[in-house]
């Protein structure tokens, strides 16, 4: 079953959101059942924004050159 996003579910929970039995972020957490795909939250919370706050840049040095990272 594909929803009209373009979202198929191929989790337990992700096809109980798809047939509207959970319809909270609530009662998904109370479900014990773990959050494997974004698209619930997408579901679930339609109004939700993120943003950064802040990005690091991390250096290390190994025995082959420096690394860095982004944090």
């Amino acid at each position: 079953m594909t929803m009209s996003n373009g979202w198929e579910p191929r989790t337990r929970l992700g096809r109980q959101v798809a047939d509207g039995e959970i319809t909270s972020m609530q009662e998904a957490l109370q479900s014990g059942l773990p959050l494997k795909e974004p698209e619930l939250v997408d579901q679930l919370l339609p109004g939700l924004e993120d943003e950064v706050l802040d990005i690091n840049m991390v250096q290390r040095m190994t025995d082959s050159g420096r690394r860095v990272k982004f944090r």
